[in-house]
């Protein structure tokens, strides 16, 4: 105590069930980065694809075949294959790049404890956890 400020003597703890926490967590996710729902286009794309070639793939294939392609409708369901990879990649990199212009990792976080609660301080941030104070037995 000599530099003025009190040393936390409290416990804190807190519990959420998991089936909550992974419905706040995605909740959370689609608010921060709405671009993320472009996955569920790519993938809704890609099936659509991959049933077009099955129903047409004979057709593709006669008409790549005329052209000239050998192997149309495989090489049509390669080339498929690896464009949704290749934009699933660059959708989680565009991710992490949000991710890291949005927060700052090196940032100072202060703790500050007073009678009523404990106080989570940064530079543009600040948090307040009240304590519970227990109703009195026989009240």
């Amino acid at each position: 105590m000599a530099s003025g400020k009190r040393i936390m003597q409290r416990e804190l703890s807190y519990q959420v069930p998991f089936k909550r926490l992974r419905k706040v967590g995605r909740l959370v996710c689609r608010k921060a980065f709405p671009t993320m729902q472009l996955i569920w286009l790519l993938l809704a794309l890609y099936f659509a694809a991959i049933i077009g070639l099955i129903f047409f793939g004979q057709t593709l294939d006669g008409w790549l075949a005329a052209v000239g392609v050998r192997h149309g409708a495989d090489l049509l369901f390669v080339s498929l294959v690896l464009l949704t990879l290749a934009g699933l990649w660059g959708l989680l990199r565009f991710q992490v790049r949000q991710v890291k212009a949005r927060v700052e990792f090196e940032q100072v976080v202060r703790l500050i404890q007073d009678d009523n609660g404990l106080r989570f301080v940064t530079e543009d941030t600040e948090f307040y956890f009240k304590w519970h104070q227990p109703a009195a037995a026989g009240a």
